[in-house]
């Protein structure tokens, strides 16, 4: 019995001395980050504009931090390949990832367990940039349609149900949608695409009634008088497209927060690097080159701290359950 009792001390002692010398290791090096270079996974394939926003943030981000800034894209369902990744990353600060706000709004309602798990294994680190979703019709020839109201009274007139275009199942843009079929007593079937290109082209060629998208690439093309912005979805008015009414000018209520970008880590990462990090996430922010890709990419910039990006997560997660409960929206 006293060999045991000797035996379990002494293990609670080593446990002790381990645990100790863990936590000295880990402070030690959270002082000495970066060390190395550091990884921005993106859930999208490059060349979009969750790509352009991550290369532009690591760029002037790895000239302040000293050390390289490599962007790893890893696309595919839904983020959920590139959440799951940073997740099991070691939570040092070498592993970030460019969050979008499907990835934890809508993700975890629609498809369950896998995006749940993800989630869970992930900390807030910085929310990045926002812009709302916009509605698109054909503006050539004689289409009548420069209204919401207006979008809705010809798809009455038309007597079957109005296609719509959107990035795909589980978007924002398809919460919208669904949620304005809803306020407004008519039916609309869902053509997702891969592509904002071949969504624009189907538009043109009256193939959809509607294009559900993003402003950085739907307003260049209605200042070329291609196509016709008819409203917003956020709650209030957008900094971007000011003279735009929103869809809750037509339908009181129905509305959409912006879709956001934002950094995370992994869960276990020293509190010292995810504030080093943040600090650099504003620096960067306020960086006149970034400032000009924002513009570009009809992007505005979202600062934060961990706790309020957290918090918008929080809020967006309890908007989108709440349309996707309402609308009915599932899985395909």
């Amino acid at each position: 019995m006293k060999t045991l009792r000797m035996t379990g001390r002494l293990l609670a002692g080593v446990l002790a001395v381990a645990t100790c010398a863990a936590q000295a290791q880990s402070q030690a090096s959270a002082a000495a980050y970066p060390g190395k270079p550091i990884t921005i996974v993106v859930p999208y394939a490059a060349g979009g504009g969750a790509d352009v926003i991550a290369r532009a943030l690591g760029k002037v981000m790895g000239e302040s931090l000293k050390q390289p800034v490599v962007i790893d894209n890893k696309p595919g369902a839904a983020g959920q390949i590139a959440a799951t990744a940073v997740s099991r990353a070691t939570p040092d600060g070498y592993t970030l990832l460019l969050s979008t706000d499907n990835m934890y709004s809508i993700n975890p309602v629609l498809f369950g367990k896998g995006s749940q798990d993800a989630l869970a294994g992930l900390a807030p680190v910085s929310n990045l940039v926002g812009a709302p979703v916009v509605l698109a019709v054909n503006a050539a020839g004689a289409s009548p349609v420069r209204s919401l109201a207006e979008l809705i009274a010809h798809a009455r007139a038309k007597g079957a149900p109005l296609a719509y275009a959107s990035p795909g199942v589980g978007t924002p843009h398809q919460l919208i949608a669904e949620s304005i079929a809803k306020a407004a007593g008519v039916k609309f079937v869902h053509v997702p695409y891969k592509g904002t290109s071949s969504a624009v082209a189907d538009l043109m060629g009256g193939q959809v009634d509607v294009l559900f998208g993003m402003p950085a690439t739907l307003q260049p093309l209605a200042a070329a008088g291609r196509l016709r912005i008819i409203a917003v979805t956020t709650p209030g008015k957008s900094a971007l497209l000011p003279s735009v009414p929103t869809v809750s000018e037509t339908y009181k209520g129905v509305a959409i927060s912006s879709v956001d970008m934002g950094l995370m880590v992994p869960l276990a990462t020293p509190g010292s690097v995810v504030q080093r990090l943040n600090e650099e996430v504003q620096k960067a922010l306020g960086h006149k080159d970034v400032r000009a890709i924002l513009a570009d990419n009809a992007m505005v910039a979202m600062n934060g701290t961990p706790a309020e990006y957290a918090q918008r997560m929080k809020t967006a997660r309890q908007e989108r359950e709440r349309i996707i409960v309402e609308t009915g929206i599932k899985a395909e």
